[in-house]
């Protein structure tokens, strides 16, 4: 096994707990099971793209910023920063689909 996958691996360990903790952290069971449907998911994907360092290390920042915001209790701070990084995941996500299901995403019914 090469280097970087090795790191990914890691990387997308630590990911997961993240993602499933910041559920946890919410106290919905709901979002608890929602987020890790979601994370088990996803797996799959992201698992295709590429990921160089700078990404894996951009990923990493923001979550480190959203994680502040939380312990500074700034909610509004940490909802943009969460949908930074939902809309930063979901334009490489999209990235693999089809051009036509891209299309299909992009122009609302």
């Amino acid at each position: 096994m090469s280097g970087q996958t090795e790191d990914f691996e890691e990387y997308r360990r630590t990911d997961l707990r993240f993602h499933i903790g910041l559920a946890e952290a919410a106290g919905s069971p709901r979002l608890v099971a929602a987020m890790t449907d979601v994370q088990g998911q996803m797996t799959d994907l992201i698992a295709l793209i590429p990921h160089p360092p700078e990404v894996l290390a951009r990923s990493n920042e923001q979550h480190a910023k959203i994680v502040k915001a939380l312990r500074r209790e700034d909610g509004p701070r940490a909802v943009r920063l969460i949908r930074e990084h939902t809309e930063g995941t979901e334009h490489i996500l999209a990235g693999l689909l089809p051009a036509r299901a891209q299309d299909l995403i992009r122009s609302p019914a």
